[in-house]
C-alpha cells in the first residue's frame, strides 16, 4: 500500500458536510482482495481488536487494505471518544487507486488516527506475506 496523499478537508466538502481526512491510496496485488489473502483478518484482530466488520452483511464487494484503512481510522477515533460516524473508501479512474475518506471532530485525532491506522492495516499484511 502506498499513500499518495493526505490531507484534511476542513469544512463541507465533497464526500460529507462534515470535516474530513481524505487519502489517496494505491493498492497492489493481493492488497485488492485481503480475502484471498489466508490468516490476514485474524492478524489484524490481534493488532486492533475492536475494528469493525470487514464484510457489512448484504455487501459483496471485494475488501481492499484501502477499506481496511478507512475502518481503523474511524474505530480509532472513536476509541479516543470523538462522534464519528461517516467514512467511505471509493475507487478512483486510476487503476488500483483509491479515496480512503474518514470525518474527524479534532484534526489532530483525525491524522494521529490515520498514522497509526496505516499500523494496523500494513503490519498483518508484512508478517503474512514474509511466512
Amino acid at each position: 500500500m502506498k499513500v499518495l496523499r493526505i490531507r484534511a478537508l476542513r469544512g463541507p466538502n465533497l464526500w460529507s458536510q462534515h470535516t474530513s481526512i481524505e487519502a489517496t491510496i494505491v493498492c497492489s496485488g493481493p492488497e485488492n482482495n485481503i480475502n484471498t489473502i489466508p490468516g490476514f483478518e485474524a492478524r489484524l484482530r490481534e493488532c486492533f481488536p475492536e475494528i469493525s466488520l470487514l464484510q457489512p452483511a448484504g455487501h459483496h464487494e471485494a475488501v481492499t487494505l484501502a477499506h481496511v484503512l478507512e475502518f481503523a481510522t474511524l474505530g480509532l477515533q472513536v476509541q479516543a471518544g470523538c462522534p464519528i460516524t461517516f467514512s467511505h473508501t471509493a475507487l478512483t479512474p486510476d487503476a488500483d487507486t483509491y479515496r480512503v475518506i474518514v470525518g474527524y471532530s479534532e484534526e489532530k485525532v483525525g491524522k494521529l488516527a490515520f498514522e497509526l491506522a496505516q499500523v494496523c492495516a500494513v503490519q498483518p499484511l508484512k508478517i503474512l506475506l514474509l511466512m
